[in-house]
């Protein structure tokens, strides 16, 4: 069951990023993957999805956090996303800048974005710093504010 605005309001009080309970004045707590989460109505809850409710009263597909911190639940930082929105603001995965993979048998590094479903190559490059910057400029022309390079 989603809870309404009203139920978030009733309960909690937001300051310094988070929500605290009215009632111990306790903030819920924090999973290894570093979401704070909390309780509410017998179920636990992302407060980050709290705390986005809380102030536009919308309870959208996914939250995404725009600087890719997930325990930084201030209002400013939280944006309805759909799926799709909220993987092009993750951060990269490997050593590699993001969208960069060296390619041994063209001895060459490759930039390459996923876009509606499909993995478009942008090019082939002599250095990884090329292969980022096509990466950058074609992320800021297909993922608009949802792009993410570093």
């Amino acid at each position: 069951m989603i809870p309404s605005q009203k139920e978030v309001v009733s309960q909690f009080t937001y300051r310094d990023g988070g929500l605290y309970r009215d009632s111990t004045g306790r903030r819920g707590y924090r999973r290894t993957d570093g979401y704070v989460y909390t309780r509410l109505l017998g179920q636990s809850f992302g407060e980050h999805r709290l705390v986005h409710l809380m102030f536009t009263g919308e309870w959208p597909e996914q939250v995404d956090h725009v600087n890719g911190i997930p325990y930084d639940n201030r209002p400013d930082n939280l944006r309805s996303a759909t799926h799709a929105q909220n993987c092009m603001n993750r951060k990269p995965m490997g050593r590699s800048a993001k969208g960069c993979y060296w390619q041994p048998k063209r001895s060459k590094w490759i930039a390459q974005i996923g876009f509606k479903g499909k993995r478009i190559t942008i090019g082939y490059y002599d250095t990884e710093q090329e292969a980022s910057s096509a990466y950058a400029k074609k992320s800021a022309e297909l993922h608009k504010q949802f792009g993410r390079t570093e």
